[in-house]
């Protein structure tokens, strides 16, 4: 198995939990240690990001692709991706993904259900968050 906990979401409609869903997945967590990320807010995913950085030391951006088959950039890593919803009254549902392909979906567990554009996927790159020397390394030239 590619990832910790698998965990389907507990809540749906307005106020559903998936994309807690997706991280207590990948990182080991339980849903219920996870904030509500509300689509509706438009800084959600700044608050997000702020979490993960102090929760994993991680943080989040959201990368469209203009074709596809660009998701080969991502290395066959698992990367939470934001879906146009099946549920008609949600507008986006996180899953996980894997290539060009839903690999967990926290409404129905593990799939294999391809990518496809009437979807409108957001990849959301998770990134290391690294402190940084602010003075420049004294290096000795040889």
């Amino acid at each position: 198995m590619d990832y910790y906990n698998p965990t389907k979401q507990t809540t749906f409609d307005t106020g559903g939990n998936c994309l807690s869903a997706v991280i207590a997945t990948l990182f080991d967590v339980k849903i219920t240690d996870i904030p509500l990320f509300a689509d509706d807010d438009e800084q959600w995913g700044v608050e997000l990001s702020k979490w993960m950085a102090r929760k994993f030391g991680k943080y989040i951006a959201p990368m469209k692709l203009a074709n596809p088959e660009d998701v080969f950039i991502f290395n066959g890593s698992l990367v939470i991706t934001a879906i146009n919803s099946p549920n008609p009254k949600v507008e986006r549902h996180a899953v996980i993904t894997r290539g060009d392909k839903i690999f967990f979906d926290p409404m129905k567990g593990e799939v294999s259900r391809q990518i496809t554009d009437d979807m409108d996927a957001t990849f959301m790159v998770i990134g290391d968050v690294r402190t940084v020397d602010t003075q420049p390394a004294h290096r000795e030239r040889t």
